[in-house]
């Protein structure tokens, strides 16, 4: 989707009473995935759509994919996060968390009898 299409499919977006796309986000193990999608109307009030296009899009998630791959959320341990779109401002904001496995080691000494 390059920025044409893109404006394209937010005006159909906007004349369908969407504002703004909450997504919800996944992975680990070198995949990560956008799992769930939700939309608002300006009021930021929840629209009950079965506007199919962003679901049915891969290349809206691989558009957006690019704005939330600033930190490695889908490689290794992996992590989660949610972004939202503001449609009218063409702005991205997002939430991230990023899991990282540590380990401590523990040495000791103790008489057992």
């Amino acid at each position: 989707m390059n920025n044409k299409q893109y404006e394209e499919f937010t005006a159909n977006l906007i004349a369908e009473g969407i504002h703004y796309i909450i997504g919800t986000f996944s992975g680990s193990g070198d995949s990560g995935y956008i799992e769930d999608y939700t939309f608002l109307d300006k009021n930021e009030e929840l629209i009950d759509t079965n506007f199919e296009v962003v679901h049915n899009t891969n290349e809206f998630e691989s558009f957006i994919t690019n704005y939330i791959s600033d930190y490695d959320w889908w490689n290794n341990d992996g992590g989660y996060g949610t972004f939202k779109v503001d449609l009218k401002e063409n702005k991205i904001n997002t939430d991230y968390y990023i899991a990282e496995i540590t380990y401590q080691e523990f040495n000791e000494s103790k008489n057992i009898i």
